[in-house]
């Protein structure tokens, strides 16, 4: 179990070239990584996968924005374990709160 390593940045500013030039930086693959290729390397906390063990098969469309935040910790825990080093987590989310809970864990 690794640790979160948070790639933030404001929207449409860079952020998946700066995700392909980290995976070919650090895995040094034969091959240039394709777009389609990057979440192998860098994960997205907003992808609704990761919140669906904690919701009982609810979408998360249908969940107030209050139930998402308090599901975050959870979800951001079981990304340290997707690989078993640290992991580059892509969000568009300052280091702050939302109903009472941290948007960016460490």
């Amino acid at each position: 179990m690794g640790q979160l390593i948070w790639l933030a940045s404001y929207p449409k500013s860079g952020n998946t070239w700066m995700r392909a030039f980290l995976h070919n930086l650090f895995r040094n693959p034969p091959r240039p990584a394709r777009i389609n290729e990057l979440d192998q390397f860098c994960l997205g906390e907003s992808k609704p996968q990761w919140y669906l063990p904690y919701t009982g098969g609810r979408p998360t469309q249908e969940m107030s924005l209050a139930e998402i935040m308090a599901l975050r910790p959870r979800v951001q825990q079981d990304m340290t374990r997707a690989f078993p080093d640290s992991v580059f987590v892509k969000t568009h989310n300052f280091l702050g709160e939302s109903h009472g809970h941290p948007l960016v864990n460490f």
